[in-house]
């Protein structure tokens, strides 16, 4: 449960306020926003205001589908109306979609457009699933796709003979046009149907859309935003992640799934199709800071797992982990972590956006652990290795009443929450002694990370480092300004630990207090410096104060 008082402060706060806007740059990486599952009146079952007879209810129009998403605050999106089945887009229909996205699609002016179709699988015994279908080549290497080149059967129906047959259209189609990926969602949706992951390409399904307008097929049984469908246990993300089931190492994103032609548009529910009750979701992609948008950098962001989804919120949430004082990668990342030590997962969003966030947690293969709150911006959680299991990935959940203010989102759910969920990283056992310096962590080296720094090295007097992980720097001669210990940079804050004797608890680290994002003019990228500055500091004064009482005489 959140705390009431800052639950007030936010809400008072915000009771006018429009939408949060998130920063762009933050903690070495750039965050971007897109929407990777729409559909127009091109599909039968959709409806687009500007194609005659198609809309229902309030549609937005085919031709502003990509204008309509830069005006939601995205950077990138796609259409995905379906290319087989009983609601197949037609000919001229999916070429006016290709036509579109070709023609939005703007690197230089930072938006990037996809040209995509839903495809549905059905085999000889039973449903595969539904799947998105996108392409990541150049303009005019994907420009003359056409409609039934997206048909793994000819004759335009779903069936299919086998999973292999589904491989190996995806191979001829980027042996052709590029780069593909083929994304299954609402995957634990009893209705319209679920996905078997036993029918899994890991070449190509890298990804897997956990929420949309459908519901959460996360399997995660909080109450969240349950499939309207009813919801198919096999299918569910936990299920397909299983290591003693499929194992299968996947990112995360969210999509609307929108039949209106409303890209991105969260805080609304489907006017075409009813039965979908929620407003559905977004992707976030984070590319490594300098590098910039394009159909290749989100294409390698999305196989390399540097994705999350969120119900709405564009939030950064950047997360490091860590072992040993050796940092080991961010989300998605594949980790090495020594069987006997402890994993440290780091979580840190821009201070301006920290009071919507109430809350969160690490998942791990058979647990969930609270992330602990470490300063304004920042949590963390220590996962023992009977805790962190085969991988591991974050949860934040978001404050929606104080997220979206006094225009509220009707997003259709029966309650406020909000969420993030961070692609999942997968753990490798590694040796214990990371740095090859002969000390493991376990064993007293402070920095295994760094093969000059272990119990025994030569500590040099006076340059703010403790080389010999006594917790403190070595002592200047006579006569030296520096004092007893010199002066420690701020990088190495670490080392002003209590000794392990005085049974002192190490020092609370402070931060300034969070400023909401509405006309803070807070400069891009501003917020706990580096992603992670108080964080790093309180939880490496506390695994320095443990070290040292481990090692300490009896």
């Amino acid at each position: 449960m959140r705390p009431a008082s800052r639950s007030l402060i936010v809400a008072s706060a915000l009771a006018a306020a429009p939408a949060a806007e998130a920063a762009d740059h933050f903690g070495g990486f750039g965050w971007y926003y897109g929407e990777l599952h729409v559909h127009t009146g091109e599909s039968t079952d959709g409806g687009s205001a500007d194609l005659p007879g198609t809309c229902s209810g309030s549609c937005g129009e085919h031709a502003k589908v990509y204008s309509d998403a830069r005006d939601n605050g995205l950077d990138f999106a796609a259409i995905t109306d379906h290319v087989n089945g009983g609601h197949s887009a037609s000919q001229d229909g999916f070429a006016a979609d290709v036509a579109l996205a070709v023609g939005a699609h703007d690197p230089d002016a930072g938006f990037i457009s996809l040209v995509a179709g839903e495809v549905w699988f059905i085999g000889p015994d039973g449903d595969f699933g539904h799947k998105n279908l996108y392409f990541f080549g150049d303009d005019a290497t994907i420009a003359p796709v056409t409609l039934d080149e997206l048909r793994p059967n000819p004759d335009g129906t779903a069936a299919v003979s086998d999973c292999a047959s589904i491989a190996s259209w995806v191979s001829g189609l980027e042996a052709v046009y590029g780069p593909v990926l083929l994304i299954p969602h609402h995957t634990a949706a009893l209705l319209p149907m679920p996905t078997d992951w036993s029918c899994h390409d890991p070449a190509h399904e890298l990804a897997a859309e956990v929420y949309s307008e459908h519901g959460s097929s996360m399997g995660e049984g909080n109450g969240y935003d349950t499939l309207w469908g009813g919801e198919v246990e096999s299918g569910t993300v936990l299920s397909a992640l299983d290591p003693a089931g499929y194992a299968l190492e996947m990112g995360f994103l969210g999509g609307s799934d929108k039949h209106n032609s409303r890209a991105g548009d969260v805080c609304s529910e489907d006017t075409q199709l009813a039965s979908h009750p929620y407003g559905g979701g977004i992707t976030i992609a984070a590319l490594p800071e300098g590098e910039s948008l394009s159909r290749e950098s989100l294409y390698e962001a999305i196989v390399a797992h540097h994705t999350l989804a969120s119900s709405g919120p564009r939030l950064p949430v950047n997360i490091r982990y860590s072992t040993g004082g050796v940092e080991l990668g961010s989300v998605g990342d594949r980790i090495g972590v020594p069987a006997d030590q402890t994993l440290l997962v780091e979580v840190a969003v821009p201070l301006e956006l920290a009071g919507f966030v109430v809350g969160g947690s690490a998942r791990s293969v058979d647990r969930v652990t609270p992330l602990t709150p470490l300063g304004v911006g920042a949590w963390g959680v220590e996962l023992t290795p009977g805790e962190r299991g085969e991988w591991v990935y974050v949860t934040v959940e978001v404050d929606g009443a104080a997220w979206y203010g006094a225009a509220g989102c009707n997003d259709g759910g029966d309650d406020s929450r909000e969420f993030v969920w961070a692609s999942p990283s997968w753990i490798d056992d590694v040796p214990d002694d990371l740095d090859g310096d002969g000390v493991s962590f376990v064993e007293g080296d402070c920095a295994d990370g760094d093969p000059d720094t272990h119990p025994g090295a030569v500590d040099l007097p006076g340059d703010g480092l403790d080389q010999d992980c006594d917790g403190a720097d070595a002592m200047l001669g006579a006569g030296d300004s520096g004092g007893e210990t010199g002066a420690l940079p701020d990088d190495s804050a670490a080392d002003t630990a209590a000794p392990a004797d005085s049974g002192a608890e190490p020092p609370t680290a402070s931060a300034p207090e969070a400023t909401l994002p509405h006309g803070c003019g807070c400069a891009a990228g501003e917020g706990v410096p580096g992603g992670f500055g108080v964080l790093t500091l309180v939880l490496a004064l506390r695994r320095r104060a443990g070290t040292d009482r481990a090692r300490a005489p009896a």
